[in-house]
């Protein structure tokens, strides 16, 4: 149980760099597009490039020690998995990368 758990944590910590890293190029896609001094006067890309380098950097810390104390077939797994559907689930919610279809949308 503590190695899932631990795993999970791994997987959580990633997600987080992956939706951060994903604020950051939307950012600097926006400013080479043109709106660099619209972009760049807000705080946002300052938190997000902050946010995505200590994330990434406990991520590594804890994949470490995570791999250090339990067997890589059963923690590579876990941690992809939580990676994949944390990721794509924050993505969704943050970016609004979703479309909502109900199934009698035509009444």
């Amino acid at each position: 149980m503590r190695c899932l758990t631990c795993a999970t944590l791994v997987g959580t910590v990633g997600s987080v760099t992956q939706v951060f890293a994903k604020t950051m190029s939307e950012c600097i896609s926006q400013a080479i597009s043109g709106d660099a001094q619209d972009i760049f006067a807000h705080y946002i890309p300052y938190v997000a490039i902050f946010i995505t380098i200590i994330a990434a950097a406990v991520q590594l810390f804890l994949l470490n020690r995570v791999l250090r104390l339990y067997n890589v077939f059963v923690v590579v797994p876990i941690v992809n998995s939580t990676l994949i559907i944390l990721g794509s689930l924050y993505g969704a919610i943050l970016f609004k990368e979703y479309e909502v279809r109900f199934l009698f949308h035509d009444f």
